[in-house]
């Protein structure tokens, strides 16, 4: 590659450093999941979108063993609120023992957060009572299968 060179001298040409009119959201897991094998799981998890930026944001949490192999990931198309931490309910087929959570986010504008977020998730031995899911559970999908990280549309329910 050749040196940028001013046309009429010998100074190399200036290039205007690119800058970003936006800034981008944030994520925070302080919280420890939890969940029992075989049945549900919680994870807690917050995105931060300074004003004047979007209410709205997309999650998607990645799954993986302590060593970093990833065993799944929770991607629902659901808009959340940005700035309060959100439950999140999901159906555990992981055997016990300790694994992480990532957070990744998205806000309305498609811009994906500065850093993630993680934290341990604990799954304990099944339990023999029952205690009932709720309707709001997520899907645990393995890795190898994809689900569009990206809004679908522009109409947004927030919860």
């Amino acid at each position: 590659m050749h040196s940028l060179r001013h046309v009429q001298g010998d100074r190399p040409a200036c290039r205007r450093p690119r800058t970003r009119v936006v800034p981008r959201p944030t994520a925070a897991a302080a919280y420890v999941g939890r969940a029992t094998a075989g049945g549900t799981g919680k994870v807690r998890f917050k995105i931060s979108d300074p004003r004047p930026c979007s209410e709205a944001c997309k999650a998607r949490i990645t799954i993986t063993t302590l060593k970093g192999k990833r065993l799944g990931y929770l991607a629902p198309d659901v808009w959340f609120r940005t700035g309060r931490y959100i439950t999140v309910q999901f159906a555990c087929p992981l055997k016990a023992g300790k694994y992480r959570f990532v957070v990744k986010g998205m806000d309305g504008a498609d811009n994906t957060t500065a850093r993630t977020a993680g934290n341990y998730l604990v799954v304990s031995k099944s339990r023999t009572v029952s205690r009932g899911t709720s309707s709001r559970v997520w899907e645990f999908r393995p890795p190898g299968e994809r689900a569009p990280f990206a809004p679908a549309a522009r109409a947004v329910t927030l919860r």
